[in-house]
């Protein structure tokens, strides 16, 4: 039977530690683990779970790192994990059925990983974390390293069977980006660090020097059969965007779109500059390509953007093409994914300026039970008179009574009532006004 080994870098990881191991301890036969030089409990926590606890000294190099880790291991696999991720799905027979193919070259398996972010949305990835024990096979990058063997070209299969949840996007410190940012301007200057220079730097919002970075990206790439084009183009269009260049970075997308058209992201960033710049048709196109694809051959997915953010383009698009029923479904697909006071609100609105009392009522009644804390004028206007409109008296007139122009929507309601001739209605109204009044003279 093969041996699996786990193999880890860490350095000052007590917050997460324990969880990881916790997830994967039954599984593999093997924990080797290379601390960078920890201040904390890190070193502590991993002996409780293994002797092959190694010093490493650190020379800003993470390929080097994985290096030494995957050089202690003594199983016939190697599964790579970091310390703030643990495996939420897979069992050791699924691990024992995928190392028991056996093909004339190295075979690693990219395993899907959740990656969490701050506002709990996930992004989806897939990495190499599953390869052979095999001295061919190396890492090679300072930071943002990959796995590559150095005999061949590696053969990977996509695995659904093995889950990796990662919780390290939640809070990335500034320090970690500072140093990412180092070691990349360090390395020669190549596709991959001109790549995650442009990345970085727009994950922290200066779109800038992503631009800069991602214009020296695209002067390689163009000339290598090797870059995947989508990538680094997703992230142009997201800069050009922010910096208010939509129309430009669509003129100079056009020549590769094709190239990208496989990658969700690419496609969503490329309808939300169509749409900034009026070209609602296209961007309705796009955007609707990106909801009713199911699969998409990219190594990384940000769910939030393929299944909320392109909602509300295709809704905000059909509002100015006037396609009002479509407007209301994107909207809706959007909140269900991803609920938002703000796409409720609009929801709200919109169903009020149409007229749909039965879309008023459900979206009204879900404001003021789900966000009580959001007030809003209007709302309240809208479920009184909601409330009213069922005979719901006394509910109805207190909340009128909270509004600024209460008493003008009360007298309103009492002549249309003396209209109907509905005198006792008449008569409830004014008692429970007049209770109210008593209420604040007491208080």
């Amino acid at each position: 039977m093969k041996k699996l080994s786990l193999c880890m870098i860490v350095k000052n990881e007590e917050k997460y530690l324990e969880r990881c191991l916790d997830s994967i301890k039954d599984i593999v036969d093997e924990i080797i683990i290379i601390d960078t030089g920890s201040t904390d409990k890190t070193k502590d926590l991993a002996q409780q779970y293994t002797s092959h606890v190694f010093d490493y000294t650190w020379n800003n190099n993470f390929a080097d790192a994985r290096n030494y880790s995957i050089s202690k291991a003594t199983g016939d696999w190697i599964l790579i994990l970091d310390a703030d991720e643990e495996l939420i799905e897979g069992t050791c027979e699924d691990f024992k059925t995928l190392m028991d193919i056996t093909l004339s070259q190295p075979l690693g398996y990219q395993i899907s990983i959740e990656n969490l972010k701050d506002d709990s949305t996930i992004v989806l990835s897939y990495m190499i974390r599953l390869f052979p024990n095999s001295k061919s096979l190396k890492f090679n990058g300072s930071v943002h390293e990959w796995l590559e063997n150095e005999k061949d070209d590696l053969k990977t299969i996509r695995t659904q069977q093995l889950k990796i949840k990662h919780y390290g996007y939640q809070n990335i410190s500034k320090e970690k980006l500072a140093r990412n940012i180092k070691i990349l301007k360090e390395m020669k200057s190549s596709t991959h660090s001109n790549f995650y220079l442009a990345a970085t730097y727009a994950s922290s919002k200066d779109y800038a020097k992503a631009t800069k970075y991602i214009k020296r990206w695209e002067e390689e790439a163009l000339g290598s059969k090797k870059s995947d084009l989508s990538l680094g183009y997703t992230i142009y269009l997201e800069c050009m965007l922010f910096l208010g260049r939509s129309e430009e970075a669509t003129k100079h997308i056009a020549p590769h779109i094709m190239k990208c058209w496989d990658n969700p992201e690419f496609c969503i960033n490329l309808a939300l500059c169509y749409e900034k710049i009026e070209e609602y048709e296209k961007a309705v196109k796009i955007a609707e390509r990106v909801k009713n694809s199911s699969t998409f051959n990219v190594s990384i997915i940000d769910t939030s953007k393929t299944e909320w953010v392109v909602n509300i383009i295709l809704g905000n698009c059909y509002l100015k093409l006037a396609e009002y029923d479509k407007v209301i479904e994107s909207w809706d697909k959007a909140y269900c994914h991803t609920p938002t006071v703000e796409v409720l609100q609009n929801l709200l609105d919109f169903s009020y300026q149409l007229h749909d009392m039965e879309k008023i009522e459900k979206y009204v009644v879900k404001m003021r039970e789900t966000y009580p804390e959001h007030k809003n004028e209007n709302n309240e206007l809208i479920y009184a008179n909601l409330l009213f409109n069922k005979n719901e008296l006394e509910e109805s007139i207190n909340i009128f009574l909270t509004l600024s122009d209460g008493e003008e929507y009360i007298e309103r309601l009492v002549s249309g009532l003396v209209s109907m001739k509905r005198f006792s209605d008449i008569e409830k109204i004014q008692q429970i006004v007049e209770n109210s009044k008593n209420l604040e003279h007491v208080s």
